[in-house]
């Protein structure tokens, strides 16, 4: 059986987790204002060229806004991660990096993962789960949707993958002590890093069944010794997610 991450690996000093920790809580937010900017840029863009069945349309929220605050981010986030790399490289397993054939097999378990999250919260009767989800889905046509489905489903797993499982996992590991971090195998920063990718996506009612999401997309990293798996699991949590708000807006 392999062992995790934690176990084998080396891991950073505690001065560079910290110091980490407090570069990807100020460009979080940095990026948050590139994404505005960009979301800007867009629609002034769009106003100005006459663009105006763009804006005039009856969905509630465009897929080129989507598209923009999604670029935004990215761009932010990957700063971050750039700047975090030099740093993490060296403790990060050999081949944290493989794509490999047999990783598809994770796909389905982020559909797995999303039907466990709704599960969870069904005996709340919680409808509002669906509602971010549903707003970027509105009544965009099939074009719009293949854009958002690009940006949400496949490109947002990708980088935040590398921010949240390649970076602030790693961080989380060193400013711990190596009796705490060894706790239930290496369950603890997976759990802290979980609930930060939880508050991280802003949505009180989605917190907890985000962080779990989080927390075993990192156990996921540690077991596996990369990333791919984590990002194949998290492109099926978001395109199922996608694909069911899509033909329950169509249906209505």
């Amino acid at each position: 059986m392999e062992n995790v991450q934690l176990e084998e690996s080396p891991v950073l000093e505690a001065r560079q987790g910290v110091t980490l920790l407090v570069a990807c809580f100020v460009g979080f937010f940095l990026s948050q204002i590139v994404a505005f900017q960009v979301a800007s840029v867009a629609t002034n863009t769009i106003a100005h060229q006459g663009l105006t069945h763009f804006l005039d349309h009856h969905f509630e929220r465009p897929w080129w806004l989507t598209a923009s605050e999604m670029f935004g981010l990215w761009l932010g986030f990957a700063a971050i991660v750039a700047f975090a790399m030099k740093t993490v490289r060296p403790v990060l397993p050999t081949g944290f990096f493989n794509v490999r054939w047999r990783d598809l097999k994770f796909l389905p378990l982020g559909v797995l993962l999303q039907a466990l999250v709704g599960a969870l919260y069904y005996p709340f009767h919680i409808e509002s789960t669906s509602d971010p989800v549903k707003q970027i889905v509105g009544h965009n046509p099939a074009y719009g949707m293949l854009v958002i489905m690009f940006f949400v489903g496949i490109g947002a797993p990708f980088i935040e993958e590398l921010l949240f499982r390649g970076v602030i996992l790693q961080s989380m590991t060193a400013v711990l002590s190596p009796r705490v971090r060894a706790l239930a195998a290496g369950l603890v920063p997976a759990l802290l890093t979980g609930v930060v990718f939880g508050a991280a996506h802003g949505e009180l009612v989605q917190l907890a069944g985000l962080a779990l999401v989080g927390t075993i997309l990192a156990v996921i990293v540690q077991r596996q010794r990369r990333i791919a798996p984590a990002i194949f699991t998290h492109a099926g949590f978001n395109l199922i997610a996608l694909s069911v708000a899509w033909a329950s807006v169509a249906v209505q």
